[in-house]
């Protein structure tokens, strides 16, 4: 049998061995895809609603479709931040971090004013017995030596370190 025979058949083989390896991952693509249309199309769903709605949530929504932007500025501007439950002013972060009017990393879709007056909420909670979310903020609440205190612990403990790691974040650039 001449040299370049044998060669063809290992080479067919291979060809067919790679084939019958790679469909399972072929049909599993597939798979992975139609199940993330259905989540995204579930997620899509989830965002026209809570834009149909008012509040901070529907504003982010509107924002993130990228519809109603003058609304979702208006939302943002008339609301009372220090009225809101002090574990729910979280919506400030993806707010300020995907749509503020300077480094939005989604688009920069909130307005100045709207922008600057998260600022100002941002810094206020840095300040001493300043209002976070209606609720004093006191630097203890986010150190991890307090395990044991309400304000210390894994869920309370975390929102507080969220927000103010973010609020650091955006302001470290904001002059006094």
């Amino acid at each position: 049998m001449p040299r370049g025979h044998r060669w063809h058949h290992r080479s067919r083989a291979i060809a067919v061995a790679v084939l019958l390896i790679s469909l399972p991952a072929t049909a599993g693509a597939a798979e992975r895809a139609a199940r993330f249309a259905e989540y995204d199309a579930g997620r899509m769903e989830t965002l026209q609603k809570m834009a149909e709605g008012g509040g901070l949530e529907g504003a982010l929504a509107r924002l993130y479709l990228n519809e109603d932007v003058d609304q979702a500025n208006r939302i943002v501007l008339e609301a009372d931040f220090a009225k809101i439950y002090w574990a729910n002013n979280t919506v400030l972060i993806p707010l300020y971090e995907m749509f503020n009017a300077d480094t939005g990393n989604r688009a920069k879709l909130l307005s100045r004013e709207a922008t600057d007056k998260i600022l100002a909420y941002f810094w206020q909670c840095f300040q001493p017995g300043g209002q976070a979310g209606g609720h004093i903020a006191r630097h203890y609440h986010f150190l991890p030596d307090q395990p044991w205190q309400y304000w210390g612990n894994q869920n309370h403990g975390f929102v507080y370190q969220t927000l103010f790691y973010t609020a650091a974040t955006a302001l470290k650039d904001v002059p006094e």
